[in-house]
């Protein structure tokens, strides 16, 4: 019985760690949304972050992530398309967008173009 314990024990310890793209330009939003991740996730998610559409694309070719926070106003792409360019190539992938507005008709497209959901920064109470 007490074999069957440790291996019990083990397994549970063992929790895949998240891959995290966080995907925004502004470096105080993403040390914000990074922040609140560590506080919250204890330690199971590992996050990069990309500043542009394009650097984020390459960061996606070349190694695997479970899921992306997305902001959909970078200095390369803006608005919806930036959902669509990321579903375009790659259909799998869960897209969370993180939206510094709270315009109901870009959520609800959002979620109609495959994103995860909209999750407002304002939630957070966050001041600059």
């Amino acid at each position: 019985m007490l074999a069957s314990t440790s291996i019990e024990s083990v397994a549970i310890n063992k929790v895949k760690m998240i891959r995290v793209l966080h995907i925004e330009d502004d470096h105080v939003d993403a040390r914000f949304v990074s922040e609140v991740i560590f506080t919250h996730a204890d330690n199971h998610c590992h996050i990069t972050h990309a500043k542009t559409l394009t650097n984020a694309i390459k960061r996606l070719s070349r190694y695997k992530h479970d899921v992306v926070l997305l902001d959909l106003n970078l200095p390369d792409s803006k608005g919806l398309n930036t959902i669509d360019s990321l579903r375009e190539r790659f259909p799998e992938l869960p897209i969370v967008v993180l939206s510094g507005n709270n315009e109901e008709a870009n959520a609800l497209e959002a979620v109609r173009l495959s994103a995860a959901f909209d999750l407002p920064l304002c939630l957070y109470n966050y001041k600059r």
